[in-house]
């Protein structure tokens, strides 16, 4: 078998000219064949040593670089200087099915995928790819706690449906705790003070005016506190990037995004507040 190395695996120089070499022309065709029927390029490359198919002379050893290598040549199409291995559809099947394959992570779901656990258990759900190239969310507890209709478009398309749910309601945020304390320093030692001032028998009343008017001041300032808190949450969530997510806003005020089954359920913010759909869109049906 003639080998010209410096040639694309799959031809050979004859009589002057660049002809297919049918054996490795054969091993070409068996190989995208494989792959369209689902092989990935290391059980290709595996198969292929294992029946001692030589790539260069007196050597049979494969790696899925090579096949790739295979895959991504667009000689085999045919030119002016290498006559077509491939028949047409031989290269369309290819390429259709190389598409899931070069399917990664978005910057917005690698930012987002340390917040996401089971609604069900608590686990960090996972991400993988399937053999056809199509991400697959699961549980590691449990795989049927998280369904195959969960992807990641399904999957940032309701996260973004909660983050416009609490900007457009950030008050969902602001715990009532919070706003309490900040109050009840102020306010009590003032309410204890007027109502002791009123109890005695000759009540000092400008004295109380002002008390009260302290008091109204007060209660005032933390509410505006509590409303500024809100305004600076709705800010922050305002400017939505290309998919409808502010992914940094969210990172900063949000513990666990909890998902169950083909949905998220709930933002669980580091304040101890959980954000859930509305009740219209809770009772939604799952797709299951």
């Amino acid at each position: 078998m003639a080998k010209n190395r410096y040639l694309p695996y799959g031809y050979k120089v004859e009589n002057g000219k660049t002809t297919p070499e049918p054996q490795e022309a054969e091993i070409i065709r068996r190989i995208y064949r494989a792959y369209v029927e689902g092989l990935s390029y290391k059980k290709i490359a595996e198969q292929l040593t294992a029946e001692s198919v030589c790539y260069l002379p007196e050597k049979s050893v494969w790696n899925k670089n090579m096949v790739a290598r295979i895959l991504q040549n667009e000689r085999y199409d045919g030119s002016e200087k290498y006559p077509a291995i491939l028949e047409p559809d031989q290269r369309q099947a290819a390429q259709h099915m190389q598409k899931p394959y070069t399917h990664t992570e978005s910057a917005d779901i690698k930012a987002l995928k340390p917040l996401l656990v089971c609604g069900v258990c608590g686990e960090r759900i996972q991400r993988r790819l399937k053999t056809s190239g199509e991400e697959r969310w699961y549980c590691p507890a449990d795989v049927k706690h998280i369904g195959t209709a969960l992807t990641d478009e399904v999957l940032l398309e309701s996260i973004g449906a909660l983050q416009s749910h609490l900007a457009e309601n950030p008050q969902l945020a602001v715990t009532p705790q919070k706003a309490d304390r900040r109050i009840d320093l102020g306010v009590i030692r003032l309410q204890n003070e007027i109502d002791h001032a009123l109890s005695r028998p000759e009540p000092d009343l400008p004295q109380i005016r002002q008390s009260i008017l302290m008091l109204a001041a007060q209660k005032y300032a933390a509410m505006q506190e509590a409303e500024d808190d809100s305004g600076m949450l709705a800010d922050s969530l305002s400017q939505p990037d290309g998919n409808g997510l502010d992914v940094q806003g969210l990172r900063g005020i949000t513990e666990q995004i909890q998902i169950t089954y083909n949905r998220v359920t709930a933002l669980v913010l580091k304040n101890g507040q959980i954000i859930q759909p509305p009740a219209a869109e809770k009772g939604a049906p799952s797709h299951e």
